[in-house]
């Protein structure tokens, strides 16, 4: 996963530097915690993350993010770096394309996928779909990864929150079981930029078998805070990081 690290960071770095100040579309810092309490699971996770996207002309870009995900449950370090390719529908609206790798400190998953998004001061919308390899260990089973989130301003300076994540394994008997995050919360956006959120949400589990649809009954209950600062437009980057550990729960 070196060159990936190193290629997202070249990204970073030259976005910031002055001579490529005015390709900086965006920008992203942002750190949050998941806790976890009730019978089934109770964990805290954790996230640190990093993005900048920069403009190349006035019809496409690039943009990276980075990510460092703890959790008190596991000894290792997750890392996530995702690569976006964009064309720009406008100076707010993106269609894009990414490449993304996760290491958990023993397995490394690299997935690539299609994506869309949206971002200004009324609101902000992701959407991504795409394949993960080397998650399962069987040649037979097919591994995605898909999210949905939408945000929308609701008073002055206030925005509500929706999203949801999920990772799927399917079979050759179109056979799926599916893992993933559900959750509602607000954001406050200060005046200055940086912004405070909180959320509250679900991991679950459903399965389909010989057409048969089964719901976990024990879905694990977690309440998230976090902060973002923000540069370049509202947003900061227009796509986030794509990642297993996303879809888990942290």
């Amino acid at each position: 996963m070196s060159h990936k690290i190193f290629s997202a960071a070249v990204i970073l770095a030259v976005a910031a530097t002055p001579s490529f100040s005015q390709s900086l579309n965006g920008a992203t810092i942002s750190g949050n915690v998941n806790v976890f309490d009730d019978d089934s699971y109770d964990a805290t996770n954790s996230a640190l993350k990093a993005g900048a996207e920069l403009g190349l002309s006035r019809d496409f870009a690039i943009s990276g993010n980075l990510a460092v995900y703890n959790s008190d449950e596991v000894d290792e370090t997750g890392t996530n770096v995702t690569l976006h390719g964009l064309y720009m529908i406008s100076p707010t609206t993106a269609l894009g394309v990414y490449v993304a790798s996760d290491d958990d400190g023993g397995a490394n998953y690299e997935h690539f996928g299609v994506e869309a998004g949206f971002g200004s001061p009324q609101g902000r919308f992701e959407f991504y779909y795409g394949a993960v390899d080397g998650l399962s260990d069987s040649s037979s089973i097919d591994t995605s990864i898909a999210g949905i989130s939408f945000e929308f301003e609701v008073a002055r300076n206030f925005a509500l929150m929706l999203n949801s994540q999920a990772v799927t394994f399917s079979d050759d008997f179109n056979d799926s079981v599916t893992l993933g995050t559900t959750a509602i919360g607000g954001r406050y956006t200060f005046d200055n930029g940086p912004s405070i959120y909180a959320e509250i949400g679900q991991l679950g589990a459903t399965a389909s078998i010989d057409g048969d649809l089964f719901v976990s009954e024990n879905d694990s209950n977690f309440f998230a805070i976090g902060a973002e600062m923000t540069f370049g437009r509202s947003s900061g980057t227009l796509m986030s990081n794509r990642s297993v550990f996303e879809a888990i729960g942290y």
